[in-house]
């Protein structure tokens, strides 16, 4: 069997990296090394894992409570550069098949991709390093191994970064991974419910959206298990926040499920919103919950109707870019 090539995607942005058939990627420059932040759930793509023992798809979903450290047949090492050791513990593995279905295809691993749902360990230093004279760097690069079925995998390059932020979408609680999948950010009311056009926000009023990516917290909370209460986000250096959240009103029909962008919100002339909380959610695992309190506009704003799906813009901002998400807000 060929030790398998890996390609770690934050949540749900899918990419391919295949042996032989297809390329890593395309354009005019080489792909970036993998990228994380510690404790960020992250599906891994995989190419070249044989299907599981009785010669069908590897399928496993962890129970609740702790993750396991294998899965499938399946475990994830992160090495650092000081020989360290660590294990990202897995929420879910399935297989499906690329290729044609006739022929040697039918049975090649070469033909299979492995979604592989897990987490970084907490335990991976991710935060900026000060170098003094006020200059502030990223960690040094770890190793990230797939072993299958007991053999050890090759390492390839993984950067910790500070926050690698990823607002939950639509898909995500299903574990939706599909290119034509629309999937859209959400924003939900104290009581758990989504805003919508139908459920519009009011001006005043304290919302939250979830998040996956924002780093460690303090206290740091143990990898692959439930988090406790009072696991609060922290800031990666003095007066700099790890998150910010900024909205600006009669924005219409913003598309919240498009990529991460480089907006800056002060460009965008988005009003800063108050986050009254910041910390993982508790009882979940790798999720973290924003709670923030919207202000009053200053000026009219365009009702949502049937035209009009969503009248003002909301920016979750971290150091890799801003999410943009549309809401219904009323006065």
């Amino acid at each position: 069997m060929k030790l398998p090539f890996v390609l770690l995607i934050p949540a749900l942005c899918p990419l391919f990296a295949q042996n032989v058939a297809l390329p890593l990627a395309m354009g005019y420059s080489e792909p970036a090394p993998f990228a994380a932040a510690p404790g960020q759930v992250v599906t891994l793509f995989l190419d070249d894992i044989s299907f599981g023992a009785e010669g069908g798809f590897r399928f496993a979903q962890a129970g609740a409570g702790d993750l396991p450290q294998s899965l499938a047949g399946i475990s994830i090492r992160i090495t650092t550069l000081d020989g360290s050791e660590m294990q990202a513990p897995i929420f879910a593995v399935q297989q499906k098949r690329l290729c044609g279905l006739s022929g040697l295809e039918a049975g090649d691993a070469g033909c299979l991709l492995t979604l592989v749902k897990a987490q970084i360990p907490f335990e991976l230093p991710g935060d900026l390093v000060f170098g003094g004279q006020k200059m502030y760097t990223l960690p040094l690069p770890a190793l990230i191994s797939i072993d299958v079925d007991g053999r050890r995998g090759r390492g390839f390059p993984l950067q910790p970064l500070p926050d690698n932020g990823h607002v939950l979408t639509t898909c995500d609680a299903s574990w939706e991974t599909s290119t034509s999948s629309v999937c859209d950010r959400q924003v939900f009311h104290a009581d758990g419910s989504t805003v919508t056009r139908n459920a519009p926000a009011n001006a005043g009023e304290t919302l939250y959206v979830l998040s996956y990516g924002l780093g460690r917290t303090d206290p740091m909370v143990a990898t692959g298990r439930p988090s406790p209460d009072g696991a609060m986000i922290t800031d990666p250096i003095p007066n700099s926040p790890r998150v910010t959240i900024g909205m600006v009103t009669n924005f219409l029909n913003t598309l919240s499920s498009g990529p991460r962008t480089t907006i800056d919100p002060e460009a965008a002339n988005a009003t800063p919103v108050p986050i009254t909380a910041a910390s993982l959610l508790s009882g979940q695992i790798g999720i973290y919950k924003l709670s923030f309190t919207l202000p009053m506009p200053k000026d009219p704003i365009i009702p949502c109707d049937s035209n009009v799906k969503s009248n003002a813009l909301v920016l979750v901002t971290t150091s890799q870019g801003s999410e943009a998400i549309g809401l219904c807000l009323q006065q």
